[in-house]
Protein backbone atom coordinates (compact mmCIF):
# COMPACT_ATOMS: atom_id res chain seq x y z
CA UNK A 1 0.00 0.00 0.00
CA UNK A 2 1.04 3.90 -0.57
CA UNK A 3 0.93 4.44 3.22
CA UNK A 4 3.26 1.90 3.84
CA UNK A 5 5.73 2.45 0.89
CA UNK A 6 9.11 4.44 1.87
CA UNK A 7 10.26 4.33 -1.99
CA UNK A 8 6.84 5.33 -3.96
CA UNK A 9 8.84 5.52 -7.17
CA UNK A 10 10.43 2.00 -7.30
CA UNK A 11 11.24 0.60 -10.54
CA UNK A 12 9.29 -1.83 -12.69
CA UNK A 13 12.35 -3.27 -13.18
CA UNK A 14 14.14 -3.33 -9.55
CA UNK A 15 12.80 -5.56 -6.80
CA UNK A 16 11.20 -3.90 -3.58
CA UNK A 17 11.88 -5.35 -0.21
CA UNK A 18 9.19 -5.02 2.39
CA UNK A 19 9.37 -1.19 2.35
CA UNK A 20 8.93 -0.92 -1.07
CA UNK A 21 12.28 -0.01 -1.72
CA UNK A 22 14.69 -1.47 -4.40
CA UNK A 23 18.29 -1.91 -4.35
CA UNK A 24 18.68 0.93 -6.50
CA UNK A 25 17.09 3.10 -3.36
CA UNK A 26 18.04 1.13 -0.71
CA UNK A 27 20.93 2.48 1.32
CA UNK A 28 21.26 -0.19 4.26
CA UNK A 29 24.53 1.25 5.80
CA UNK A 30 23.50 4.67 5.97
CA UNK A 31 26.75 6.03 3.97
CA UNK A 32 24.36 7.99 1.37
CA UNK A 33 25.99 5.34 -1.58
CA UNK A 34 22.35 3.54 -2.66
CA UNK A 35 22.46 -0.60 -2.08
CA UNK A 36 23.40 -0.89 -6.09
CA UNK A 37 26.21 0.86 -6.22
CA UNK A 38 27.68 0.04 -2.74
CA UNK A 39 30.95 -1.78 -3.04
CA UNK A 40 31.05 -2.32 1.01
CA UNK A 41 27.80 -2.28 2.22
CA UNK A 42 28.73 -3.02 5.94
CA UNK A 43 30.13 0.75 6.51
CA UNK A 44 30.09 2.06 10.18
CA UNK A 45 28.00 4.67 10.79
CA UNK A 46 30.01 8.34 11.42
CA UNK A 47 32.99 6.93 9.06
CA UNK A 48 33.31 8.98 5.86
CA UNK A 49 32.41 6.92 2.70
CA UNK A 50 33.96 7.60 -0.78
CA UNK A 51 31.73 7.00 -4.06
CA UNK A 52 31.83 3.57 -4.07
CA UNK A 53 30.51 2.98 -0.13
CA UNK A 54 33.75 2.67 1.21
CA UNK A 55 35.13 4.02 4.12
CA UNK A 56 39.33 3.61 4.89
CA UNK A 57 39.23 0.82 7.19
CA UNK A 58 37.64 -1.28 4.04
CA UNK A 59 39.51 -0.14 1.60
CA UNK A 60 43.34 -1.51 0.80
CA UNK A 61 44.42 0.53 -2.35
CA UNK A 62 47.22 -1.02 -3.04
CA UNK A 63 46.02 -4.69 -2.23
CA UNK A 64 48.64 -5.34 0.46
CA UNK A 65 46.02 -7.00 3.61
CA UNK A 66 46.21 -3.73 5.51
CA UNK A 67 43.19 -1.13 5.58
CA UNK A 68 44.41 2.21 4.31
CA UNK A 69 43.09 3.17 7.68
CA UNK A 70 46.16 1.83 8.80
CA UNK A 71 48.08 1.79 5.60
CA UNK A 72 49.22 5.65 6.08
CA UNK A 73 53.04 5.50 5.97
CA UNK A 74 52.97 2.98 2.66
CA UNK A 75 49.88 3.88 1.02
CA UNK A 76 51.59 2.20 -2.43
CA UNK A 77 53.35 -0.90 -1.60
CA UNK A 78 54.74 -2.93 -4.45
CA UNK A 79 52.85 -5.67 -5.65
CA UNK A 80 53.08 -8.99 -3.72
CA UNK A 81 55.32 -7.94 -1.41
CA UNK A 82 55.47 -8.69 2.56
CA UNK A 83 54.22 -5.72 4.26
CA UNK A 84 54.21 -5.43 8.46
CA UNK A 85 51.38 -4.89 9.87
CA UNK A 86 51.04 -1.24 9.46
CA UNK A 87 51.44 -1.84 5.18
CA UNK A 88 55.06 -1.44 4.85
CA UNK A 89 57.39 -3.80 2.59
CA UNK A 90 60.79 -3.71 3.25
CA UNK A 91 62.16 -1.61 0.34
CA UNK A 92 59.39 1.08 2.13
CA UNK A 93 61.26 0.89 5.22
CA UNK A 94 64.86 1.85 6.67
CA UNK A 95 64.16 1.31 10.62
CA UNK A 96 68.35 2.50 11.30
CA UNK A 97 67.18 5.86 9.42
CA UNK A 98 70.78 5.55 7.44
CA UNK A 99 69.09 5.98 4.07
CA UNK A 100 69.04 2.48 2.91
CA UNK A 101 65.98 0.83 2.65
CA UNK A 102 65.43 -2.41 4.74
CA UNK A 103 65.65 -4.71 1.52
CA UNK A 104 69.06 -3.76 0.43
CA UNK A 105 70.73 -2.88 4.12
CA UNK A 106 72.96 -5.31 4.72
CA UNK A 107 73.58 -3.89 8.86
CA UNK A 108 69.96 -3.21 10.07
CA UNK A 109 71.33 -1.62 13.07
CA UNK A 110 73.78 1.62 11.71
CA UNK A 111 73.46 3.78 14.61
CA UNK A 112 72.36 7.54 13.49
CA UNK A 113 75.48 9.31 14.24
CA UNK A 114 77.24 6.77 11.46
CA UNK A 115 78.13 7.44 8.10
CA UNK A 116 76.44 4.46 5.97
CA UNK A 117 78.10 3.53 2.43
CA UNK A 118 75.36 1.82 -0.23
CA UNK A 119 74.62 -1.15 1.42
CA UNK A 120 73.66 0.22 4.39
CA UNK A 121 76.98 -0.37 6.81
CA UNK A 122 79.35 1.91 8.79
CA UNK A 123 82.98 1.50 9.51
CA UNK A 124 82.24 0.72 12.94
CA UNK A 125 80.47 -2.36 11.24
CA UNK A 126 82.90 -3.58 9.04
CA UNK A 127 85.88 -5.49 9.28
CA UNK A 128 87.42 -5.01 6.03
CA UNK A 129 90.35 -6.96 6.88
CA UNK A 130 89.00 -10.12 9.12
CA UNK A 131 91.36 -8.62 11.79
CA UNK A 132 89.04 -8.64 14.24
CA UNK A 133 88.84 -4.76 14.81
CA UNK A 134 86.23 -2.72 12.92
CA UNK A 135 87.30 -0.43 10.01
CA UNK A 136 86.53 2.41 12.34
CA UNK A 137 89.12 1.60 14.57
CA UNK A 138 91.31 -0.09 12.49
CA UNK A 139 94.80 1.68 11.39
CA UNK A 140 96.42 -0.78 9.88
CA UNK A 141 93.14 -2.16 7.11
CA UNK A 142 95.30 -4.18 5.22
CA UNK A 143 97.10 -6.85 7.73
CA UNK A 144 98.14 -10.20 6.41
CA UNK A 145 95.35 -13.00 7.23
CA UNK A 146 96.17 -14.77 10.53
CA UNK A 147 98.51 -12.12 12.02
CA UNK A 148 97.65 -11.13 15.43
CA UNK A 149 96.64 -7.48 15.94
CA UNK A 150 96.72 -5.02 18.76
CA UNK A 151 93.85 -2.85 19.64
CA UNK A 152 93.79 -0.60 16.71
CA UNK A 153 94.42 -3.68 14.34
CA UNK A 154 97.97 -3.15 13.60
CA UNK A 155 100.58 -6.03 13.27
CA UNK A 156 103.46 -6.21 14.00
CA UNK A 157 104.48 -6.53 10.48
CA UNK A 158 102.93 -3.15 9.99
CA UNK A 159 104.13 -1.46 13.25
CA UNK A 160 107.73 -0.01 13.65
CA UNK A 161 107.44 1.53 17.40
CA UNK A 162 110.62 3.14 17.51
CA UNK A 163 110.56 4.40 14.10
CA UNK A 164 114.01 3.16 12.90
CA UNK A 165 112.78 1.67 9.80
CA UNK A 166 112.49 -1.76 10.88
CA UNK A 167 109.26 -3.25 11.48
CA UNK A 168 108.79 -4.89 14.96
CA UNK A 169 108.41 -8.17 13.61
CA UNK A 170 112.07 -7.75 12.27
CA UNK A 171 113.08 -5.28 15.29
CA UNK A 172 114.65 -7.83 18.01
CA UNK A 173 114.27 -4.14 20.04
CA UNK A 174 111.05 -2.60 18.66
CA UNK A 175 111.28 0.02 21.41
CA UNK A 176 114.92 1.44 21.22
CA UNK A 177 115.28 2.88 17.76
CA UNK A 178 119.53 2.66 18.09
CA UNK A 179 119.38 -1.20 18.35
CA UNK A 180 117.74 -3.53 15.93
CA UNK A 181 120.68 -6.58 16.23
CA UNK A 182 120.61 -9.54 19.15
CA UNK A 183 122.82 -12.21 17.31
CA UNK A 184 123.78 -13.76 20.38
CA UNK A 185 120.41 -13.81 21.82
CA UNK A 186 121.01 -13.09 25.06
CA UNK A 187 118.18 -9.94 25.01
CA UNK A 188 120.77 -7.60 24.84
CA UNK A 189 121.35 -5.10 21.34
CA UNK A 190 124.51 -6.05 19.69
CA UNK A 191 125.43 -2.73 19.72
CA UNK A 192 125.11 -2.03 23.69
CA UNK A 193 127.28 -5.26 24.18
CA UNK A 194 130.07 -3.93 22.23
CA UNK A 195 130.23 -0.25 23.69
CA UNK A 196 130.13 -1.28 27.05
CA UNK A 197 132.15 -4.56 27.46
CA UNK A 198 133.87 -4.22 23.69
CA UNK A 199 132.15 -7.30 22.89
CA UNK A 200 129.46 -9.94 23.36
CA UNK A 201 130.62 -12.28 26.19
CA UNK A 202 129.09 -10.52 29.20
CA UNK A 203 125.62 -12.13 29.77
CA UNK A 204 121.63 -10.33 30.52
CA UNK A 205 121.96 -11.82 34.16
CA UNK A 206 125.83 -10.49 34.95
CA UNK A 207 126.25 -7.83 37.25
CA UNK A 208 129.78 -6.03 36.34
CA UNK A 209 128.90 -2.94 38.98
CA UNK A 210 127.64 -4.90 41.73
CA UNK A 211 124.79 -2.61 42.02
CA UNK A 212 122.39 -5.67 42.39
CA UNK A 213 121.07 -4.33 38.90
CA UNK A 214 121.45 -6.90 35.79
CA UNK A 215 122.48 -5.90 32.67
CA UNK A 216 119.20 -6.71 31.09
CA UNK A 217 117.71 -4.10 33.90
CA UNK A 218 120.70 -1.25 33.48
CA UNK A 219 119.55 -1.56 29.77
CA UNK A 220 116.16 -0.95 30.62
CA UNK A 221 116.34 1.48 32.69
CA UNK A 222 119.49 3.34 30.99
CA UNK A 223 121.88 3.59 33.17
CA UNK A 224 125.44 2.46 33.11
CA UNK A 225 126.22 -1.14 33.88
CA UNK A 226 129.58 -0.72 34.88
CA UNK A 227 128.59 2.52 37.09
CA UNK A 228 127.00 1.54 40.51
CA UNK A 229 125.79 4.77 41.15
CA UNK A 230 123.40 5.39 38.20
CA UNK A 231 120.43 3.03 38.65
CA UNK A 232 116.88 3.08 38.87
CA UNK A 233 115.93 4.35 42.25
CA UNK A 234 112.13 5.44 43.55
CA UNK A 235 113.07 8.13 45.87
CA UNK A 236 110.09 8.63 48.02
CA UNK A 237 106.41 7.27 48.17
CA UNK A 238 103.90 9.18 49.95
CA UNK A 239 100.64 7.78 51.01
CA UNK A 240 97.66 9.63 51.66
CA UNK A 241 94.77 8.86 53.76
CA UNK A 242 92.43 9.10 50.50
CA UNK A 243 94.67 6.01 49.32
CA UNK A 244 96.43 8.14 46.22
CA UNK A 245 100.00 7.55 46.24
CA UNK A 246 102.67 10.30 45.28
CA UNK A 247 105.79 8.11 43.66
CA UNK A 248 109.20 10.15 43.17
CA UNK A 249 111.79 8.44 40.51
CA UNK A 250 115.17 9.06 39.25
CA UNK A 251 114.78 8.70 35.66
CA UNK A 252 116.63 9.86 32.61
CA UNK A 253 114.88 12.86 30.23
CA UNK A 254 113.20 11.22 27.19
CA UNK A 255 112.91 7.90 28.83
CA UNK A 256 109.47 6.15 29.19
CA UNK A 257 108.43 4.23 32.50
CA UNK A 258 105.60 2.66 34.32
CA UNK A 259 104.97 2.11 38.30
CA UNK A 260 104.08 -1.48 39.10
CA UNK A 261 102.70 -2.12 42.44
CA UNK A 262 102.40 -5.50 44.79
CA UNK A 263 100.81 -6.18 48.14
CA UNK A 264 103.22 -9.56 48.30
CA UNK A 265 106.29 -7.89 46.26
CA UNK A 266 105.46 -10.75 43.65
CA UNK A 267 102.37 -10.52 41.69
CA UNK A 268 103.32 -7.07 40.43
CA UNK A 269 100.47 -5.11 38.18
CA UNK A 270 100.47 -1.77 36.30
CA UNK A 271 99.03 0.88 38.25
CA UNK A 272 99.93 3.88 35.78
CA UNK A 273 99.72 4.35 31.96
CA UNK A 274 103.02 4.73 30.36
CA UNK A 275 105.16 8.07 32.09
CA UNK A 276 107.27 10.29 29.51
CA UNK A 277 110.51 11.50 32.10
CA UNK A 278 111.01 15.41 31.45
CA UNK A 279 113.44 15.35 33.88
CA UNK A 280 116.09 13.72 36.26
CA UNK A 281 113.22 13.05 38.71
CA UNK A 282 109.56 12.22 38.08
CA UNK A 283 106.36 12.70 40.17
CA UNK A 284 103.51 10.54 39.57
CA UNK A 285 100.49 10.00 41.42
CA UNK A 286 99.16 6.81 41.95
CA UNK A 287 95.97 4.73 43.08
CA UNK A 288 96.57 1.46 44.64
CA UNK A 289 93.69 -0.88 44.53
CA UNK A 290 93.23 -4.46 46.35
CA UNK A 291 93.96 -7.69 43.89
CA UNK A 292 90.97 -9.07 43.25
CA UNK A 293 88.85 -6.89 44.95
CA UNK A 294 86.88 -5.32 42.13
CA UNK A 295 82.63 -5.40 42.72
CA UNK A 296 80.17 -4.76 40.36
CA UNK A 297 77.67 -1.64 41.61
CA UNK A 298 74.62 -0.29 40.51
CA UNK A 299 74.56 3.58 41.15
CA UNK A 300 71.21 4.22 39.18
CA UNK A 301 68.21 1.49 38.22
CA UNK A 302 66.47 1.20 35.35
CA UNK A 303 63.33 1.57 38.06
CA UNK A 304 64.84 4.34 40.17
CA UNK A 305 63.04 7.57 41.31
CA UNK A 306 63.97 10.33 39.61
CA UNK A 307 62.39 14.12 39.03
CA UNK A 308 60.78 14.60 35.46
CA UNK A 309 59.33 17.90 33.70
CA UNK A 310 58.61 18.33 30.45
CA UNK A 311 59.11 21.80 29.75
CA UNK A 312 57.09 24.43 28.58
CA UNK A 313 59.78 27.12 28.30
CA UNK A 314 64.00 27.62 28.49
CA UNK A 315 65.79 26.39 31.55
CA UNK A 316 69.11 27.74 32.65
CA UNK A 317 71.57 24.67 32.66
CA UNK A 318 71.45 24.32 36.23
CA UNK A 319 69.05 21.54 36.16
CA UNK A 320 71.67 19.57 34.74
CA UNK A 321 73.63 19.36 38.46
CA UNK A 322 77.03 20.59 39.63
CA UNK A 323 75.56 23.31 41.45
CA UNK A 324 72.50 22.30 43.33
CA UNK A 325 73.00 24.97 45.58
CA UNK A 326 72.16 27.37 42.73
CA UNK A 327 69.66 24.91 41.51
CA UNK A 328 67.68 24.99 44.19
CA UNK A 329 68.49 29.07 45.00
CA UNK A 330 66.33 29.24 41.00
CA UNK A 331 63.71 27.01 42.50
CA UNK A 332 65.14 24.13 42.22
CA UNK A 333 62.54 21.25 41.51
CA UNK A 334 59.63 22.75 42.53
CA UNK A 335 56.95 21.82 39.02
CA UNK A 336 59.00 18.96 38.54
CA UNK A 337 56.99 15.34 39.03
CA UNK A 338 58.70 12.87 41.15
CA UNK A 339 58.42 9.44 40.13
CA UNK A 340 59.79 6.46 39.04
CA UNK A 341 61.40 5.94 35.27
CA UNK A 342 61.32 5.07 32.23
CA UNK A 343 59.84 7.81 30.80
CA UNK A 344 57.38 7.85 28.20
CA UNK A 345 54.39 6.79 26.40
CA UNK A 346 53.09 4.30 23.61
CA UNK A 347 49.99 4.53 21.78
CA UNK A 348 50.05 0.68 20.48
CA UNK A 349 50.15 -0.13 24.34
CA UNK A 350 52.43 -3.22 23.49
CA UNK A 351 56.21 -2.23 22.74
CA UNK A 352 57.47 0.28 25.52
CA UNK A 353 54.49 -0.92 28.18
CA UNK A 354 57.27 -2.84 30.10
CA UNK A 355 60.10 -0.31 30.33
CA UNK A 356 57.66 2.96 30.99
CA UNK A 357 56.87 3.78 35.00
CA UNK A 358 55.58 7.51 33.99
CA UNK A 359 53.57 7.28 31.48
CA UNK A 360 54.06 11.43 29.52
CA UNK A 361 51.51 11.21 26.86
CA UNK A 362 48.98 13.62 28.28
CA UNK A 363 51.46 16.09 28.15
CA UNK A 364 53.79 14.99 25.29
CA UNK A 365 51.78 13.77 22.24
CA UNK A 366 50.84 16.70 20.31
CA UNK A 367 51.98 18.98 22.43
CA UNK A 368 56.18 18.52 23.24
CA UNK A 369 58.52 16.91 21.96
CA UNK A 370 61.39 17.03 24.88
CA UNK A 371 61.26 15.84 28.73
CA UNK A 372 63.74 16.30 31.50
CA UNK A 373 64.55 13.72 33.81
CA UNK A 374 67.08 14.32 36.73
CA UNK A 375 68.00 11.27 38.95
CA UNK A 376 69.94 11.49 42.42
CA UNK A 377 72.41 9.12 43.31
CA UNK A 378 75.17 8.62 46.51
CA UNK A 379 78.83 7.22 45.79
CA UNK A 380 80.91 6.95 48.68
CA UNK A 381 84.40 6.97 47.54
CA UNK A 382 84.38 7.90 44.15
CA UNK A 383 88.57 7.46 43.97
CA UNK A 384 87.38 3.25 44.33
CA UNK A 385 85.24 3.45 41.44
CA UNK A 386 87.44 1.80 38.26
CA UNK A 387 84.40 1.72 35.67
CA UNK A 388 81.54 3.14 35.21
CA UNK A 389 78.99 2.45 31.76
CA UNK A 390 75.57 4.15 31.16
CA UNK A 391 72.69 2.22 29.81
CA UNK A 392 69.96 3.78 27.70
CA UNK A 393 66.41 2.97 25.94
CA UNK A 394 65.77 5.75 23.97
CA UNK A 395 63.47 6.77 21.37
CA UNK A 396 63.81 8.96 19.83
CA UNK A 397 67.50 10.67 20.94
CA UNK A 398 68.69 11.92 23.92
CA UNK A 399 71.83 13.83 25.80
CA UNK A 400 73.56 12.50 29.29
CA UNK A 401 75.42 14.91 31.70
CA UNK A 402 76.96 13.80 35.25
CA UNK A 403 77.18 16.59 37.84
CA UNK A 404 76.51 19.15 35.17
CA UNK A 405 79.32 17.65 32.45
CA UNK A 406 78.19 16.43 29.52
CA UNK A 407 78.93 13.03 29.23
CA UNK A 408 76.76 11.40 26.43
CA UNK A 409 74.58 11.74 23.46
CA UNK A 410 72.89 10.16 20.22
CA UNK A 411 70.34 11.21 17.76
CA UNK A 412 70.01 14.63 18.83
CA UNK A 413 71.30 17.79 16.85
CA UNK A 414 74.59 19.41 16.96
CA UNK A 415 75.45 22.19 19.45
CA UNK A 416 73.26 23.52 22.92
CA UNK A 417 69.91 21.90 22.48
CA UNK A 418 66.90 23.80 24.17
CA UNK A 419 63.62 22.86 26.08
CA UNK A 420 61.87 22.53 22.61
CA UNK A 421 64.58 20.15 20.62
CA UNK A 422 63.59 17.04 18.72
CA UNK A 423 65.62 14.24 16.97
CA UNK A 424 66.85 14.65 13.58
CA UNK A 425 65.58 11.35 12.92
CA UNK A 426 63.08 8.50 14.16
CA UNK A 427 64.95 5.36 15.76
CA UNK A 428 63.52 2.06 15.45
CA UNK A 429 61.16 0.08 17.94
CA UNK A 430 63.80 -3.01 17.98
CA UNK A 431 66.51 -0.95 18.40
CA UNK A 432 65.00 1.51 21.34
CA UNK A 433 64.19 -1.08 23.34
CA UNK A 434 67.57 -2.71 24.42
CA UNK A 435 69.89 -0.77 25.98
CA UNK A 436 72.50 1.00 24.59
CA UNK A 437 76.00 1.15 26.46
CA UNK A 438 78.06 4.08 26.59
CA UNK A 439 81.36 4.42 28.45
CA UNK A 440 81.58 6.64 30.85
CA UNK A 441 85.02 5.87 32.39
CA UNK A 442 87.10 8.82 31.58
CA UNK A 443 84.35 11.16 33.43
CA UNK A 444 84.97 9.13 36.51
CA UNK A 445 86.15 12.58 37.71
CA UNK A 446 82.99 14.34 38.04
CA UNK A 447 82.16 11.61 40.32
CA UNK A 448 81.27 13.18 43.81
CA UNK A 449 81.38 12.22 47.22
CA UNK A 450 78.36 11.91 48.41
CA UNK A 451 75.10 12.79 46.64
CA UNK A 452 75.57 13.31 42.86
CA UNK A 453 72.81 14.09 40.03
CA UNK A 454 72.53 12.10 36.86
CA UNK A 455 70.70 14.73 33.78
CA UNK A 456 69.32 13.30 30.82
CA UNK A 457 66.93 14.93 28.13
CA UNK A 458 65.00 12.71 26.22
CA UNK A 459 63.81 14.20 22.96
CA UNK A 460 61.17 13.15 20.54
CA UNK A 461 61.05 13.10 16.28
CA UNK A 462 58.01 15.34 16.54
CA UNK A 463 55.09 15.53 18.97
CA UNK A 464 52.65 13.69 16.68
CA UNK A 465 54.84 10.83 17.24
CA UNK A 466 53.21 7.48 18.57
CA UNK A 467 55.41 6.65 21.37
CA UNK A 468 58.94 7.93 23.49
CA UNK A 469 60.87 6.44 25.50
CA UNK A 470 63.72 7.14 28.12
CA UNK A 471 64.99 4.62 30.25
CA UNK A 472 68.60 5.12 32.02
CA UNK A 473 70.83 2.35 34.22
CA UNK A 474 74.19 3.40 35.47
CA UNK A 475 76.52 0.85 36.93
CA UNK A 476 80.20 0.80 37.45
CA UNK A 477 82.85 -1.21 39.49
CA UNK A 478 84.55 -0.11 42.49
CA UNK A 479 87.87 -1.52 44.20
CA UNK A 480 89.17 -1.65 47.39
CA UNK A 481 91.83 0.98 47.63
CA UNK A 482 95.15 0.09 49.76
CA UNK A 483 95.24 2.20 52.56
CA UNK A 484 98.70 3.15 53.91
CA UNK A 485 100.26 1.92 57.01
CA UNK A 486 103.04 4.85 56.73
CA UNK A 487 105.04 6.76 54.50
Amino acid sequence: YDADDLCPYTSTLDTADSTGCGAEQRDTDGDDVVDADDLCPMTQPGFNADANGCDATQRDGDGDGVSDAMDTNCPNSPAGATVDRFGCAPSELDDDNDGVTNDLDLCASTMTIWNANPDGCAPEQLDGDEDGVTDATDQCPDTPTGEPVNNVGCGLSQIDSDNDGVTDDQDAFPDDPTEVTDSDGDGLPDDWERSNFGGLSTGADDDPDGDSSSNIEELAASTDPNDSTTSLRILRVTRESSGASEVIFQSIPGKRYVVEASRNLTDFQRVTEEIMAEAEVTTSMVLLYAPDSAEDVTYVSPDADGRILVPDQSLNGLWRGGDEAGFEAGGGDVGWLRSGQGIGYDQNQTTYDPFIGTYLQDVMYRERTTAYLRIPFDVDSPLSVTGLILEVRYDDGFAAWLNGVPVARDNVRSGVLDWNSSAPSSRPDSQAVVFNEFDLGSYSEALRTGRNILALQGVNRSSTNRDFLLQVRLRGEESELLKPSGY
